[in-house]
């Protein structure tokens, strides 16, 4: 089954120190795919962290996302960051996420 691979990006002022509010980003979270009815289809987590000018990268990687939803929602975090969606077409694709 295809894959979802991405990033998600942090704006930092300092060496990837994370900021206050966003702890819940780390090595390891996990990352959710869920399907058109919001239940979750597939688990990942963040695999690395890297630091890029002013901000933080965190590389996640999700197996196994089952075809024929049409459209799927990512979520990586506590549950006040909301979900990202994207097209059945990005699955298989690198996607890039932007937080804070």
């Amino acid at each position: 089954m295809p894959q979802i691979r991405g990033g998600s990006q942090i704006f930092t002022s300092n060496e990837c120190v994370v900021a206050s509010g966003f702890t819940d980003f780390h090595v390891g979270a996990q990352v959710d795919v869920l399907g058109a009815d919001e239940t979750v289809v597939a688990s990942g987590s963040i695999k690395a962290v890297r630091e890029e000018k002013d901000s933080c990268v965190f590389s996640f990687s999700v197996d196994e996302v089952p075809p024929g939803e049409g459209f799927y929602l990512i979520k990586t975090g506590n549950t006040f960051r909301g979900t990202y969606t994207i097209p059945e077409e990005k699955v298989g694709t690198y996607v890039n996420l932007s937080v804070g």
